[in-house]
């Protein structure tokens, strides 16, 4: 059986993120599980007879070394992959296939491009820790765009490690209503797909993910559903207009000086005149550096405002990193600050505020 190495290596990629040391070969392809997923990727191994358990580790590392046109041999108790310079021997163990859930009879059908870009973003601030209030997922749920809208228009993708919350909204219609916690580990597969499209179903215990080369079967978490959408409602009392290249060059210059042990590596940030001073807080080395900004609400002619916050820096670092060359507004609340791009929302609360 003849593969080209990287068709190989783009198929187990896909399998990397799983925390597993055994993958499986069988005629359809690779396979590998964890307790997050089971992942399977379709690939040309018409050679084989059976299933076959092997290391995911040196497979990995062998295929990755080699280039070109691989052949696949398979002997009773190993297989010998050769290219053209290089033959290896893997020790194999036969083994039953795995037995698949059902796939689900309706399925939301979505753009892939738009939904990795939005679980990229969303899965950056979700929290790690399967043990958190609603740790190691991101939220995937259809909603209408209008308070008076009842028809899905659109869906959003949300993480959150109960200090940061960062929202994604895609403003695509849509066809079902859906709404499903989607584990990391199934969010970082779906990074590796590459199809124009991904259909989205479920069943009584997966979420299953799939395009024309990979499926992803998701175990269900066991948080409930929260409701974030009293959060995303709050309108700020005070907005500003901001360049985020502008700011995140002048956080640049302190952010070095930033200590993490003190207030959670917060920023002090000053608006006065509509110029921002960041300066780092705490003893020690001190900086400082400025930016402009545009007061927006309430209107500054009559009502110009003085206002001192302090911020997670990594939190500011990462939605400005994220914003682009596009205009970006910070809007303060009575908790937390609304930082907001396109269509990307993050809700963080000030430091020293209870949460």
């Amino acid at each position: 059986m003849n593969i080209a190495a990287s068709d190989l290596k783009h198929a187990l990629k896909k399998l990397a993120p799983l925390r597993t040391e055994t993958f499986q070969l069988s005629e359809k392809g690779v396979s590998a599980q964890d307790s997050d997923a089971i992942v399977d990727v379709l690939c040309p191994f018409s050679g084989l007879t059976g299933a076959l358990n092997i290391s995911g580790k040196k497979l990995t590392q062998v295929i990755n070394r080699m280039s070109g046109q691989i052949e696949i041999t398979q002997f009773d108790r190993y297989i010998e992959i050769k290219s053209a310079r290089a033959k290896v021997d893997l020790e194999t163990q036969p083994v039953q296939p795995v037995v698949r859930p059902e796939l689900p009879k309706y399925n939301l059908e979505i753009k892939l491009p738009d939904f990795k870009k939005a679980l990229a973003v969303a899965s950056a601030s979700a929290s790690t820790a399967k043990s958190a209030a609603f740790g190691g997922v991101v939220l995937f749920q259809n909603l209408p765009l209008g308070l008076d809208e009842t028809e899905s228009s659109g869906y959003r993708v949300t993480g959150t490690d109960a200090v940061v919350l960062t929202t994604v909204t895609v403003k695509t219609p849509v066809s079902l209503q859906f709404r499903a916690l989607i584990n990391l580990t199934a969010c970082t597969v779906v990074q590796a797909m590459d199809s124009e499209t991904i259909l989205v179903g479920d069943t009584n215990q997966r979420l299953i993910l799939r395009d024309q080369t990979t499926t992803i079967y998701a175990a269900r978490p066991v948080q409930k559903y929260p409701d974030f959408d009293a959060l995303l409602a709050m309108r700020p009392h005070t907005s500003f207009v901001l360049k985020p290249q502008e700011w995140l060059s002048a956080l640049r210059t302190v952010e070095p000086l930033i200590d993490d042990t003190v207030d959670k590596g917060a920023i002090g940030v000053h608006f006065e005149e509509n110029v921002v001073q960041f300066k780092n807080v705490g003893s020690g080395s001190v900086g400082s550096d400025e930016a402009d900004y545009e007061q927006v609400d309430p209107d500054p002619v009559f009502d110009p405002k003085v206002v001192d916050l302090k911020i997670t820096e990594k939190y500011l670092s990462a939605f400005l990193s994220r914003a682009g060359e596009e205009e970006a507004t910070l809007g303060v609340t009575n908790s937390p600050i609304r930082l907001e791009a396109g269509n990307v929302v993050v809700l963080t609360m000030p430091v020293g505020e209870k949460k």
